[in-house]
């Protein structure tokens, strides 16, 4: 029963939101229970709890109709390490990090565009620098 009220959560917000906001802030959210009209779901960590109760709690309460579930209240909890590596913002943080580059001198010699005559070997050292 508990997944099937969470499936109509999720698509209700799947037609509503962009695809983006849907994946980072809906997808890794987990119910966890239902007791005495209070639904706890499990997100990722602090920041989804803050952005869902900011952003979604009265829109994902009126979805799941309180008269009908007889959900009256949502509660969100997280265990800081416990869904790292399910997190999308931790795959896009892994996506988005730098490539490897090797030094120009090791591959394609580039045009350079620093200036020649500007070099250590015409350095002159003096009271200011």
């Amino acid at each position: 029963m508990l997944n099937d009220l969470w499936t109509k959560v999720l698509l209700h917000f799947q037609g509503a939101l962009p695809k983006e906001t849907y994946d980072l802030w809906l997808l890794p959210i987990k119910p966890v229970s239902l007791e005495n009209g209070l639904l706890t779901l499990n997100v990722p960590n602090k920041i989804h709890s803050i952005w869902l109760e900011k952003n979604a709690k009265t829109q994902i309460l009126e979805c799941l109709k309180p008269e009908e579930s007889g959900i009256l209240s949502i509660e969100f909890t997280w265990h800081e390490r416990a869904h790292l590596k399910e997190s999308p913002a931790f795959h896009m943080q892994r996506s988005l990090a730098r490539p490897e580059t090797t030094p120009a001198s090791e591959g394609v010699k580039s045009a350079s565009l620093l200036q020649p005559r500007y070099s250590f070997d015409r350095f002159i050292v003096g009271p200011t620098n």
